[in-house]
């Protein structure tokens, strides 16, 4: 996994949301991408670029875990970027 990526459907109202990378039950290091709340809008862009614990295998699981103090229910679309190497 080289990056995760996500784009938010609408503005945050109360603080900042993280969304935390993981590969099975390992969480990715330096996968964490933070939402921020202040000036957030729909489209808004935001990535995370794994440093290590990103190798990711045929058939592993992928999954972001929804974190911070953001009380506002916004979707966010999310991929994951993995590099053959």
């Amino acid at each position: 996994v080289t990056a995760t990526h996500s784009i938010i459907e609408g503005g945050l109202t109360t603080g900042n949301a993280t969304l935390t990378g993981k590969i099975g039950a390992t969480a990715i290091t330096d996968g964490v991408i933070t939402i921020t709340q202040a000036g957030s809008a729909a489209g808004d862009k935001d990535v995370a670029t794994p440093s290590a614990l990103n190798v990711v295998a045929a058939l592993d699981e992928l999954s972001l875990t929804v974190g911070g103090t953001n009380a506002t229910a916004s979707a966010a679309n999310c991929y994951f970027e993995i590099t053959l190497t």
